[in-house]
């Protein structure tokens, strides 16, 4: 007698009785980045529809079902709960997922393997990707013309290191976008492949989310993203035949290297007291000064708030303008932009008193969250809080010693001409040692920026939740082969 099986597109949350007939069209492990553990086993189902759905595993079942499944193989699975999806990182469109139950069952089908689909994709295009800035409610695929490729490198990532390959990819509306792969993701890169072959090749990536760096869109993979090179699928054939088979060779990206300091840098030589910052004058010639400043620090001064409302492009502060935000320098109107820190801390030393600013990517460093999710739940961690509490205002910058914290800080010269007394930004790391702290040469902020910063995130998630949905309702992209 045949089974009978359920379309995914009819489950619901009312039952866990449920029986589907599916293929695993990708499998991973999904990875907490900041301290490499291990969270459970996902899955993206499809059915003989076309409809996809996400799968989870729970940490504590993964050793049960894992032998059960391969990526690719089609099953019979029941029993299992429906539940709606919530959160960010979500790698398909639907408003259900589906968590496995120790009551679950699955069996392999041998029938109709060719009913179901192989691959699947939502395959963004360029517009797309910057609405998806910096919006990371759901993952992104991507398809475009291989230009480029960078060794593995293995920066600093919160204080431990972590691989990365640098790709470039084409995409078909000719805009060039940089696609970061850390982790494991970065050997599904087969180097022979692209080195020892004659091209085009087309690469295709699942499940990215968009940043923005230097004035540019990039791609950065999770643990859900899977690499495919020139697969036989109709996206990939319409880049080749436009590219005319033509080999390209691919270009080899430089290794980033972050800027090196010397010993000089770190020297008590090189300690400099508040009064000695504040006498530093403008050097034409060299826009940035290298210096370590020992001070306390007696409060966290948030009265013109600890962040600013920036544009996703540059990272300059935007104005409120006719329901979009304006940035100055990019000229141009915005509807998503993103909270960035500006947290000012007064310190003294036992010479004077001055007030340092920490930026957005060393505020994120130290307080392991950004300031899109702290503002977002302000009610729950109040910022001001900070300065009223010495042990926190202590904690904030990761000092280990009691009564001081160790200021590591390169002066900006281009404030110091201003007159600015608050151009330097640093924090200490756990050992107490002086960590040289980069500081860009132009500030992510206006000088008039900050009295109109503190604009309602309800207000503005909801505006970009708006674009994202009109962003997304698209047509999914069906591929079987």
């Amino acid at each position: 007698m045949a089974m009978c099986w359920t379309p995914l597109s009819k489950l619901s949350m009312d039952r866990d009785n449920w029986t589907i007939k599916v293929r695993v069209l990708r499998m991973w492990d999904a990875i907490n980045t900041k301290n490499n553990e291990f969270i459970s086993l996902d899955m993206i189902f499809i059915d003989e529809e076309g409809s996809t759905i996400h799968a989870i595993v729970r940490k504590n079942q993964a050793r049960t079902f894992r032998p059960q499944l391969l990526e690719g193989r089609v099953y019979t699975i029941k029993n299992f709960r429906v539940e709606s999806t919530k959160g960010e990182f979500r790698p398909v469109h639907n408003d259900i997922k589906i968590w496995f139950m120790t009551i679950t069952t699955i069996m392999e089908s041998n029938e109709d393997m060719n009913s179901i689909q192989k691959y699947c994709f939502e395959f963004a295009d360029y517009d797309q990707i910057q609405n998806q800035c910096y919006n990371y409610t759901y993952l992104i695929d991507v398809v475009g013309k291989l230009v480029a490729v960078g060794n593995v490198e293995e920066p600093q990532v919160n204080g431990a290191p972590r691989k990365l390959r640098n790709l470039q990819l084409l995409l078909k509306e000719g805009k060039e976008i940089r696609l970061s792969l850390w982790g494991t993701s970065v050997w599904q890169i087969d180097e022979d492949v692209y080195k020892n072959n004659q091209g085009p090749f087309v690469l295709i990536a699942t499940s990215t989310i968009v940043k923005s760096f230097g004035g540019k869109f990039s791609l950065s993979s999770t643990s859900a993203t899977k690499i495919y090179l020139n697969l036989e699928i109709p996206e990939v054939a319409e880049i080749i035949d436009r590219n005319g088979k033509k080999h390209d060779p691919t270009q080899e990206i430089p290794k980033i290297h972050a800027k090196q300091f010397s010993e000089e840098d770190f020297s008590s030589n090189n300690m400099k007291t508040i009064p000695e910052l504040k006498c530093i004058e403008w050097d034409p010639a060299k826009q940035d000064v290298n210096c370590n400043c020992v001070a306390t620090i007696s409060n966290i001064d948030t009265t013109m708030g600890w962040y600013y409302i920036s544009c996703v492009l540059c990272g300059k502060k935007v104005k409120p303008q006719s329901g979009s935000f304006w940035c100055a320098k990019c000229e141009t109107n915005t509807n998503l932009p993103i909270p960035r820190y500006r947290i000012q801390i007064e310190v003294f030393d036992s010479t004077d008193k001055t007030t340092f600013v920490i930026f957005d990517r060393d505020a994120e460093k130290i307080l392991n969250k950004s300031a899109k999710d702290l503002a977002e739940k302000q009610t729950e961690i109040p910022m001001q809080n900070l300065s009223d509490n010495k042990s926190a205002s202590t904690n904030f910058v990761r000092s280990s010693q009691e009564s001081s914290s160790v200021i590591s800080s390169m002066i900006n010269t281009n404030d110091a001409t201003k007159g600015t007394n608050d151009a330097t930004k640093g924090e200490n790391d756990k050992s107490s040692q002086i960590e040289q702290i980069r500081i860009d040469q132009t500030s992510n902020v206006e000088d008039e920026e900050t009295n109109d910063d503190n604009i309602p995130l309800n207000m503005l998630y909801k505006r970009r939740h708006t674009s994202k949905n009109k962003a997304f309702k698209k047509q999914k992209n069906k591929i079987s082969q």
